[in-house]
């Protein structure tokens, strides 16, 4: 991948607007100027609203920490958004969230050894990246573990690191030296992400889109299978 396309603005290039806006950001909980925050400066108001949303998120809503860091890291693989993956990975290990869980998300792969509510935001999350709805079985059980309230800050958890991670996108920010490397996912004869495997594959998909998942056992077995 090329090289940062929007880098960090030199500082007697800033107008007044993004000055009055990196100093608030520096001021605030996160103590610094980075990330998407370097790119997104390029529009002061939209940098003040996303700073002022995303600092609610991460410091001020209710969200166990590990079911918000694992809706960050869903959003990291799904985007193959390499700075946010760096930057919440070890945010992630600190919340408590396991090895083998982060290595499964990485992976693209249903992990193991979730909590209840570990298992509600994950459904709840794909569910939301994947499709355009969300299961009423998915949502019910969200809002068991979360709450109305809980349920609409996690989505829109999902909604903000997926707006910074498609800025991150458009301005391939690079990844800080010696950060956690997000792995490349595979990808068919067009270069898209190919999808997890179904329940019941034994390896990941690598057939092309047409022919997606022709070899699975599960889907197989189902009319239609394999021309999605």
């Amino acid at each position: 991948m090329s090289t940062d396309r929007l880098p960090p603005l030199p500082d007697d290039a800033l107008t007044a607007e993004q000055r009055a806006v990196a100093e608030r950001i520096v001021a605030g909980p996160r103590g610094r100027l980075g990330g998407p925050f370097v790119p997104v400066l390029h529009s002061p108001q939209a940098a003040e609203h996303l700073q002022a949303l995303g600092a609610y998120l991460r410091f001020g809503c209710g969200l166990p920490a590990r079911v918000f860091e694992l809706a960050v890291l869903l959003v990291a693989r799904h985007r193959d958004q390499g700075f946010e993956w760096a930057h919440h990975e070890p945010l992630a290990r600190a919340a408590g969230l396991p090895d083998e869980v982060i290595a499964a998300i990485a992976a693209d792969e249903r992990p193991t050894g979730l909590t209840d509510a570990e298992v509600a935001a994950y459904d709840l999350v794909t569910e939301a990246l994947r499709g355009n709805d969300v299961a009423q079985r998915t949502y019910e059980r969200a809002v068991a573990q979360f709450g109305e309230r809980g349920v609409v800050e996690l989505v829109v958890t999902a909604g903000y690191y997926t707006t910074l991670a498609m800025v991150m996108n458009l301005a391939r920010t690079p990844v800080p030296p010696g950060a956690p490397v997000l792995p490349a996912r595979n990808r068919d004869e067009r270069g898209r992400p190919c999808p997890p495997p179904r329940t019941g594959c034994t390896t990941r998909c690598t057939a092309p889109v047409r022919s997606r998942c022709s070899s699975c056992p599960a889907s197989a077995a189902r009319p239609g299978a394999g021309t999605g």
